[in-house]
C-alpha cells in the first residue's frame, strides 16, 4: 500500500522486468538475468522486458543461482 501525507492509503502493484528484450532475444546472451536452474523467463505485459519466476513447487528468488529450490509434497492414499 501507498500511504499519503493524510494517512489515505492505495493499493499498488509493481512489476518487475529486466533489460529491454524478450525473454527469446535475451536467453543465450551474458547477463541473461533468470539465473537459477528452476526458473522461468516470461515476457513482461507492457513492451520488451521479461521477468522471472521460480517455475511451479518451487519457490525463492529467480535472479540467482540455486535462489528457486523446489518443494514437494507427497500425498499418500489409502483405498
Amino acid at each position: 500500500f501507498l500511504r499519503f501525507k493524510d494517512g489515505q492509503m492505495v493499493p499498488v502493484t509493481l512489476e518487475r522486468a529486466v533489460g529491454n528484450k524478450t525473454c527469446e532475444e535475451s536467453r543465450e546472451e551474458e547477463g541473461f538475468a533468470c539465473d537459477s536452474e528452476n526458473s522461468e523467463c516470461h515476457n513482461s505485459t507492457d513492451g520488451l522486458e521479461y521477468r522471472c519466476k521460480c517455475a511451479p513447487c518451487n519457490q525463492g528468488n529467480p535472479y540467482i543461482q540455486g535462489g528457486c529450490e523446489g518443494k514437494m509434497t507427497l500425498r499418500v492414499f489409502h483405498l
